[in-house]
């Protein structure tokens, strides 16, 4: 065990309480002000399909081993619907059915 004493005289920076706790997530209005640079940057309406490319179900912990539980596609874009809201609030997912399939929606809120 290392005791805190020793690590402030070698690091004197470091304080003697821990800081406060740090969100768990971002806040919902840095989180859209991102994203609209994000496009504003980019000019890619459609910038949400590329990045699901670099995304891994494991990135959004209990609700990512949800979607690896899921029987089917449909099913686990139900269960982000249902629950995104314990990973975010930056956006609005909604999926509407449309002819021969699902469509998956995040709406950025106004």
């Amino acid at each position: 065990m290392v005791r805190s004493a020793r690590i402030r005289r070698r690091h004197p920076a470091v304080p003697d309480r821990p800081a406060a706790p740090r969100r768990a997530r971002p806040r919902a209005d840095a989180v859209r002000r991102l994203w609209l640079r994000a496009l504003e940057e980019t000019g890619n309406q459609c910038l949400g399909q590329d990045l699901v490319r670099h995304w891994h179900p494991t990135g959004a912990h209990a609700l990512g081993f949800a979607y690896y539980a899921s029987a089917t596609l449909l099913e686990a874009m139900q269960r982000f619907v249902r629950f995104y809201r314990v990973i975010g609030e930056a956006t609005l997912p909604q999926l509407e059915e449309e002819e021969g399939g699902f469509c998956l929606w995040l709406q950025l809120p106004a």
